[in-house]
């Protein structure tokens, strides 16, 4: 399937479908890890032709997986070397700022890592800010990765979500040592004006 597609691309004629099938190979979770890579590598090979990618190679780079994570950088800079400023970029913040909430603790740095790049003052985003109630609901969840989850992303928000402080306070509580951390380094990114209602509980 992916030769057939490859066979599609004749250069600056490049079939726009192609390269969006192409993304969509890059995200799929029906691919194993293997073949997005070689899709991946497919669209750094079409260099700037293959723009239309860029949105799947952005939530690419936030993938659990190290290899996918490093072929899609490569890949980015090769289509668009200030991928990080361009249109599509910015209108990838919303689904970024979404994978904050994945399950994977490397998939949750990295989507970290991307936003930061993409605009660093992504926490105060209209995107961010509309994420806080179902992040302080994934505090209370009985799934500690769903926890983990919510307590880091709402400490990569940082100041912007102060107002959830007495969420994290309560759930200091928490029976598990890790969800426990994550809490307290999210109360630690709030910024020094939450201290006197967050250090007595640490």
């Amino acid at each position: 399937y992916l030769f057939v597609l490859l066979a599609r691309f004749s250069g600056p004629s490049t079939d726009l479908q192609s390269v969006e099938e192409l993304g969509a190979v890059c995200l799929s979770p029906d691919h194993s890890p293997e073949e997005r890579i070689l899709a991946i590598k497919q669209l750094e090979e079409l260099g700037t032709f293959a723009d239309a990618a860029i949105p799947h190679l952005l939530k690419a780079m936030a993938d659990g997986n190290e290899d996918i994570r490093n072929a899609a950088s490569v890949a980015l800079e090769a289509i668009d070397s200030e991928w990080a400023e361009s249109e599509a970029a910015t209108e990838t913040l919303p689904e970024l700022i979404k994978l904050l909430m994945s399950k994977e603790e490397a998939a949750r740095s990295a989507a970290a890592e991307v936003l930061e790049k993409i605009d660093p003052r992504w926490p105060e985003s209209e995107a961010a800010l509309s994420m806080i109630p179902s992040l302080v609901n994934a505090l209370f969840e009985t799934d500690k990765g769903s926890q983990i989850a919510g307590a880091e992303a709402l400490g990569n928000i940082g100041p912007a979500a102060k107002k959830t402080v007495p969420h994290l306070v309560k759930t200091l509580s928490n029976r598990d040592k890790n969800v426990r951390r994550a809490v307290a380094e999210a109360l630690g990114k709030m910024g020094p004006e939450v201290s006197e209602e967050a250090v007595p509980p640490l």
